[in-house]
Parts: structure tokens; C-alpha cells; sequence
């Protein structure tokens, strides 16, 4: 009789100990699976020490040939600005008060550490007063060529963004060539924006659908303005009518390859103008029947997550986009859990397990590892998700301490000794940098293995067996164990050098057998037999 374990597989709670498949686990712990064979996980690899005081929540690496690691003690989200040409590195973040956005000269700026050390508020507000406007010289024309003309005027931010409009200004009838005098404009308004310039738009009245075309852009302080402008001379039709600051409580940004960025307000899922991260235009915000707990995405489609049912917002421009539910009624219970898997889709903690929201449907992606109470041991409210090699890293605490998984959607399942408060999956590097104590660490990187534990499931025999030898294939025996149960007995541990079987004790037979081993070393077959000649034989 034979035991031969191969193409090794992690844990699945939810199944009793003996009806596992051959290769599963009753314990995976800190070992790799995706080979089929047993390996060690590396300690993590030290690269900064971020220089704020307090457990860092939050991490983002900045930069592009030069990096800076931005840091927070709250829960942020960070995105760069999809700007065309920018090389700025303008980047976006919210979470930290009122949404923010920085760049390199703010970034960095006023010495230390800190970053980002400066920001200014996003979003444009619009002018609190209206201009006045009054006819100035050159008047004198009969009724029929006089035009009723009206004003209004936006602000513009040092990187030329521009804001929604003042209210109009009262109608005054002008004459060809007269000269209409603005005053009353308001100067820049209170708050941390980058405003420097206001620009004057001119319309003629009275019909649906009249456009104001662009007259001049003068300087911030400027209150007052004497409009000459022929009506051939006009510019441009105001861009920016419906181009409203985010919401003040707006959350969860991220952006999207279609230039859109999205976030969320309470029940509201927000979109920006495609590559104008400062507009966000109210039509472009969709409801859904609870409130928004997190969202993120997977091409250009967003998954929000509610304290209800998951939504799906699809579109290919800001004004295409629609919403829709989803058909399955799994709550997300944690922000921090949400996250997005390249080439997967999206992933969150529902009260149930983990749900996957992907290019393949949505579904509950740990149904065949937890039942519903096996997963609420793990206290799925506490869950903080990150991605790692296409694999989901859940960092919880389940009222002992901080642990964590690594959940493969294709099936494994293995717990891992670590806890960081914080984590940023880097596309540059390809790696996974874990805020772990005081220090930023690069995840599986450092020089050192991590012994792992894998306990096999039980082996039931036809009858009473006395297995009498062992033996475990691997590419080193630098430091393996291998300890044997029957009957839920430890009856043997063995420190295994080589390839060669050896000896398991006489004395006893069983019918439960199970098999653990443990090290650092790649693992590729486990072997126990009654005889030697059966081993040979397997």
C-alpha cells in the first residue's frame, strides 16, 4: 500500500479533513503552490522608511526615473492624472480631506521628507459673483443694429484648467463697435487652488441654445473689463459650463485607460471629463440604491461595491457610461478589501466570501474554500486586499492578530505570516511593496527563506496498515522535515538529508494517516509505503 503526494495543492476549510483531494491541505502555510511543487517564500526586502510619525495607512511610489514614496497615516487613494503630454507627473489622491491633486513642483517642494509635502484642492469653483456690464463709448445706432449682449467669466488655473461659469451678467443692447464695460468680477476665491487668470465670454441673448464665445483672458486680480471685441473677433464656445469641481467628500479615485477618472460621493459613483481630472460634470454621476463602500476597475468597466448589491458601470466616454446591478446580492463590507487583479477582474469581501467581478462574470470566488462561518472567523470587515502576481493578498484580523492569505482565483489557498498596514503594487517594478512596521519592504524579494508547513490530508486505508518507509523527492535537503500521524498520532519525525527512503517505526498500524513537512526546500514528491518495494513500485 501507498501514499504518493504530487502537484501540491493548498486548503479547503469548507471540506472535512478526509474527503480533500489528494494533493490538499489541511494546513498551507507560507508556501508557493503555482509550480505544483512545495517552495519557500523569500522575507521581504527592505527599501525605504517613510519619515511620517504614526502606522502608515496609506502608500503610493511617485516618480518615474526618480522615485519618492508618498505616505499617509489615513486610508488614501492615489492615481496619476491622465493628462496628454503632461510632464508634470500630476497625480491625483482623495481620502486625505477635500480631493487633492500635486505635481512635482508641489510634491516635493518645502524640504523634507513628508510627500507629498504640498497640494493643491482639485477641481475649479466657479466665480461667486456675476460681472456687472454697462454701455461705454460709441454708442449711437439706430434700435435694429443693436445686439443684446450678455457676459460671464471662469477662472483658470496655472496649468490652464478652466471652471464653470459666473452667472450672466445683466443684458445691455450694443451697438456695432461700442465698447461694454465689465466690473464687479470677484478675485480669486478662498481655498488652496491655483487659480491665476479669469476668462470673459460674450454672448448675444435670448434664444435656447445661444453659446458664449471668448472674448479675453486677463489676470486673476483684474475686476473690472472694457470689451471692444468685434463679433468676428470672438474665440471659442465656453468649454466648461457643466465643468464642476469633485465632490467635497468625494473618495476612492482611480483612473482609467479611456481617460475617465472615478470616484464616489455617499450613494453616487463620480466621472471626470475624459483627460480633465478637475471637471466632473454632474450628468456624469450615476446612483445606486445604498451606499457606495468602494469601486474599482477592470478595463474601462468600474465594479462599485455598496452595502447592498455589487453595480457595473460600462461605457467607452464619460457620457456612454451606464449603471447596473448585478445579480447577486453580496454586500461589500470592506473599502480596504477591494482590489483590482490584472487579466482577473475585481475583487472584494462580501459577508460570504470573497467576490469576483471579471472579464469571466461574477461569482463567489471562495465558495469551494469557506463555508459562511468558516469565513467569518476570518473577520471579513477587517480585510485589507492588495494584488500580487495575479493572486489576492488579504490581510485580516480575526481578534488574535494581524494574519493574511494569498487566494489564487484559479483555486489555492494559503495563509502567510505577515501584517502590513499598507501596501502599493508597483507596474514599473512588478512588485508588491508591503508598509511592514516602520519600513517599506518589497514582498518574496529578500535573500532569505521563510520556512514553510504543509499538512496533508487524512488518507483513510481499507484496513490497518504499518507504513514502514519514507521518502520525499526535492531539489536540496538543506533543512526538511517530515513527520508521519496514524490515527491522529504524531508516530514519527524524520529529518530527511537525501533522496533515499528511510525507516518509519514498526509496532502499530492505522487506518488515518496524514503527512506534514516543513523547510525551505523545493519539494517535488512525498512518499510512504509498507515496503520499500511498494515505494519503488509507485
Amino acid at each position: 500500500m501507498l501514499i504518493k503526494i504530487e502537484a501540491f495543492r493548498g486548503e479547503a476549510p469548507r471540506l472535512s479533513k478526509r474527503l480533500l483531494e489528494a494533493s490538499q491541505a489541511i494546513i498551507a502555510k507560507g508556501v508557493k503552490l503555482w509550480s505544483g511543487e512545495l517552495r519557500a517564500f523569500r522575507n521581504g526586502l527592505f527599501v525605504y522608511t517613510p519619515s511620517k510619525p504614526g502606522i502608515k495607512r496609506t502608500i503610493y511610489l511617485w516618480g518615474e526615473t526618480t522615485t519618492y514614496w508618498f505616505h499617509w497615516t489615513t486610508d488614501v487613494d492615489v492615481a496619476r492624472a491622465p493628462i496628454p503630454g503632461d510632464v508634470t507627473l500630476r497625480t491625483v489622491f482623495t481620502g486625505d480631506g477635500v480631493p487633492k491633486v500635486t505635481d512635482t513642483s508641489l510634491a516635493l517642494s518645502g524640504g523634507g521628507t513628508n510627500y507629498p509635502t504640498a497640494a493643491y484642492t482639485l477641481g475649479i469653483p466657479a466665480p461667486a459673483s456675476a460681472p456687472t456690464a454697462t454701455l461705454g463709448a460709441g454708442g449711437g445706432c439706430e434700435a435694429k443694429l443693436q445686439t443684446s449682449v450678455a457676459y460671464v467669466y471662469t477662472y483658470v488655473s496655472g496649468w490652464g484648467e478652466e471652471g464653470p461659469p459666473s452667472a450672466p451678467s445683466g443684458i445691455v443692447a450694443r451697438c456695432p463697435g461700442q465698447t461694454v464695460n465689465l466690473s464687479g468680477m470677484s478675485t480669486a476665491p478662498g481655498g488652496n487652488y491655483n487659480i491665476v487668470a479669469k476668462r470673459i465670454y460674450r454672448a448675444a441673448t435670448g434664444t435656447t441654445g445661444t453659446n458664449f464665445l471668448f472674448v479675453a483672458e486677463v489676470p486673476v486680480a483684474f475686476t473690472s473689463y472694457a470689451d471692444t471685441t468685434a463679433d468676428e473677433d470672438l474665440g471659442e464656445v465656453l468649454p466648461s459650463e457643466s465643468w464642476l469641481a469633485p465632490p467635497a467628500d468625494m473618495k476612492g479615485i482611480i483612473a482609467l485607460p479611456n481617460g475617465v477618472m472615478a470616484g464616489f460621493s455617499k450613494n453616487d459613483l463620480c466621472l471626470s471629463e475624459a483627460y480633465l481630472p478637475h471637471a466632473w460634470p454632474i450628468e456624469y454621476r450615476h446612483s445606486t440604491d445604498a451606499t457606495i463602500v468602494a469601486i474599482a476597475a477592470f478595463g474601462t468597466s468600474v465594479v462599485v461595491g455598496t452595502t447592498k448589491s455589487p453595480y457595473l458601470a460600462t461605457g467607452s466616454s464619460p457620457q456612454s457610461y451606464s449603471l447596473a446591478k448585478l445579480e447577486i446580492d453580496q454586500a461589500c463590507v470592506s473599502k480596504r478589501g477591494m482590489v483590482a487583479l490584472h487579466g482577473v477582474g475585481v475583487v472584494y469581501p462580501s459577508p460570504d466570501g470573497l467576490i469576483l467581478v471579471g472579464y469571466g462574470g461574477t461569482r463567489l470566488a471562495t465558495e469551494n474554500h469557506f463555508t459562511r462561518d468558516e469565513w467569518q472567523l476570518l473577520r471579513p470587515e477587517t480585510i485589507e486586499g492588495y494584488s500580487w502576481e495575479g493572486r489576492y493578498l488579504g490581510v485580516f484580523d480575526d481578534g488574535g492578530g494581524r494574519r493574511a492569505f494569498l487566494f489564487d482565483p484559479s483555486g489555492d489557498l494559503v495563509f502567510i505570516d505577515t501584517a502590513p498596514t499598507a501596501g502599493y503594487n508597483d507596474p514599473l517594478t512588478d512588485g508588491l511593496y508591503l508598509q511592514i512596521g516602520n519600513s517599506i519592504e518589497r514582498f518574496d524579494a529578500g535573500p532569505t527563506k521563510i520556512p514553510y508547513q504543509w499538512h496533508s490530508k487524512t488518507f483513510v486505508t481499507p484496513r490497518p496498515v504499518n507504513f514502514g518507509v519514507g521518502r520525499v523527492r526535492a531539489a536540496s535537503y538543506t533543512g526538511l522535515t517530515f513527520k508521519i500521524w496514524g490515527d491522529g498520532v504524531l508516530r514519527h519525525t524524520q529529518v530527511v538529508t537525501s533522496d533515499m527512503p528511510f525507516r518509519l517505526p514498526a509496532g502499530y498500524t492505522s487506518t488515518a494517516w496524514e503527512i506534514e513537512v516543513s523547510g525551505t526546500d523545493d519539494i517535488y514528491q512525498i512518499f510512504a509505503a509498507e515496503v520499500i518495494l511498494d515505494l519503488e513500485a509507485g
